[in-house]
């Protein structure tokens, strides 16, 4: 995870120590390095967490090799740069994945160049030479980034806090949309998507594609998801790239932390003295004592063979958390702030007793691409319940998504979400949705429906792994949807219940102004509202 600020005026900076300091705000996301790029009537900051090309030439702002006038603050990973670098035959200078949205920019423009990265990605790219700032941010807005479209001024930040001057107009900047402004006057001369979401042409089944071909193509496209994002030069102590995995023993992360350790096994060959294979992937839990998040991972890290670390917190632990919780993520949504609190506890962990690792695996996406929600039983029809996956998607940047970068940058680590590549999404998205929907008669009388597909994809009817063994227990993979805030729950109370008592203490006419008295909001609502306006200033 990287960190990326930029700030252009029309009038002549005269102020650069407050916007660097502005800048500074969200350096946490990238604790190696800070350069800074000044100039009459922009600054360009970069925060760099040192994952892929760890030399010098790989650092940013990045100037184009053969033209130094167009600059590129990029925080991303664009998984295809290699081929892109073949297909165009480029002079590569760096290794930097980044460099390649350079050459491409100067040979087929800036929409076309953001169409072609494999990835995910928050940009910002300046041409001094036409005097244009361009913009972009990935279809799913898994890397973070925040705008103040201003006539005066114009800022870009990878969180909010670190926005120069922010008012009423910003805000996030929209996922899957390009944006292009003039540098001299920043007058908008366009904004527009990139990427579009819908498709009402389905597969269904036919004689020619029947479930058996969906679930062959669903495993194949998940495990190309997870070997792309292998990408990383950084290494742990043992030599092997600096990546873990999220892992709650929930079928999402399950399989995901599954297929990692496989594919390292299949990549590294080390084995200890004894002859028995090394543990390649380290794998992290949380929750409280007697969780069921806990118990379940623990099944899982001993089926894959991974090197386990099982992290039990108190109540009165993830209580204090939350202000500082909410400070960090920039939500006040309930379930947003409830889970976000066990995963930031987790990352600071990991960042504390394993600073070698930089790169984390964890499971976002398929809830809502699969619509495995419990209130998607309440769909109609196939098409709302299309249309509702539709949303939630677009909506990742504002709750999961949000959830997943904000608590893992914040101790400096990089998340990668498998489920949310655009080659798996695009096909599984294509699939009729009665393929999907847990009431469907193919599914009806199973106890677990949702993502029937998915689970079905990983037994051993289509495939085993290295060791020649189905990749997880049926246990695991026929475990039902359990929400995170009741997973990482203790026996005698949720996590849910812990903070209704809490909050339960707190005068009637909690809070005071500026949170309104919504008779509709809960104590625990207006708690969150609180400290967030408390944090945002407003």
């Amino acid at each position: 995870m990287c960190g990326i600020f930029a700030y252009f005026s029309k009038s002549p900076i005269t102020n650069k120590e407050q916007i660097t300091n502005t800048a500074l705000k969200c350096q946490h996301r990238g604790p190696d390095s800070t350069t800074c790029l000044y100039h009459d009537h922009y600054v360009l900051i970069f925060h760099r967490l040192a994952i892929n090309g760890l030399n010098p030439e790989s650092g940013q702002p990045m100037v184009h090799p053969q033209n130094p006038n167009v600059y590129l603050i990029c925080n991303g990973e664009i998984y295809n740069y290699r081929d892109l670098i073949e297909e165009y035959g480029i002079d590569y200078k760096s290794k930097s994945d980044c460099e390649i949205i350079l050459h491409l920019y100067t040979r087929i423009g800036f929409t076309e160049t953001v169409k072609r990265l494999y990835g995910v990605f928050a940009l910002c790219l300046v041409d001094t030479e036409n005097g244009l700032i361009h913009m972009a941010r990935d279809p799913y807005g898994v890397r973070s980034m925040y705008w103040t479209p201003n006539t005066e001024y114009l800022c870009l930040s990878s969180e909010y806090k670190s926005l120069y001057m922010p008012d009423a107009n910003s805000g996030q900047f929209p996922n899957g949309t390009v944006a292009t402004y003039s540098l001299s006057d920043l007058r908008q001369i366009s904004l527009k998507p990139y990427y579009v979401y819908e498709s009402r042409t389905y597969l269904s089944i036919t004689e020619n594609h029947n479930i058996h071909d969906i679930c062959i193509k669903l495993r194949e496209l998940l495990i190309n998801a997870v070997e792309k994002r292998l990408m990383c030069d950084r290494k742990s102590q043992q030599g092997y790239p600096a990546i873990g995995a999220y892992l709650s023993g929930g079928f999402d992360s399950s399989i995901i932390s599954a297929l990692l350790q496989d594919l390292m096994r299949s990549r590294f060959t080390y084995h200890k003295p004894d002859g028995r294979n090394e543990p390649l992937l380290k794998t992290f839990s949380i929750g409280f004592a007697g969780s069921p998040d806990l118990q379940c991972a623990q099944i899982v890290a001993q089926w894959i063979g991974s090197s386990h670390t099982e992290v039990i917190v108190t109540e009165q632990e993830a209580l204090d958390a939350i202000p500082e919780v909410i400070r960090q993520i920039e939500s006040y949504d309930t379930t947003t702030v409830r889970a976000s609190t066990f995963m930031y506890l987790l990352s600071m962990y990991i960042k504390k007793h394993h600073p070698d690792i930089v790169v984390m695996y964890s499971g976002e996406g398929s809830d809502e691409a699969s619509g495995s929600y419990l209130y998607f039983c309440n769909a109609p029809d196939a098409t709302s319940f299309q249309e509702e996956t539709e949303k939630l998607l677009k909506e990742l940047p504002y709750f999961d998504v949000l959830r997943c970068d904000k608590s893992t940058a914040v101790a400096g680590l990089e998340v990668r979400v498998p489920f949310l590549d655009l080659n798996f999404i695009k096909y599984y998205m294509s699939l009729d949705p009665e393929l999907k929907m847990p009431t469907s008669w193919q599914f009806s009388h199973l106890p677990n429906g949702e993502k029937y597909l998915l689970r079905r994809s990983m037994t051993s009817q289509y495939g085993v792994d290295i060791n020649n063994q189905q990749l997880l227990s049926d246990s695991i993979i026929w475990r039902g949807k359990e929400a995170l805030s009741d997973g990482v729950s203790g026996i005698s109370r949720s996590w849910s219940q812990v903070i209704a008592e809490h909050v339960a203490k707190f005068p009637p006419n909690f809070p005071s102004e500026p949170c309104p008295q919504e008779p509709s909001y809960t104590q625990e609502q207006r708690w969150y509202r609180k400290l967030f306006h408390l944090y945002n200033g407003s």
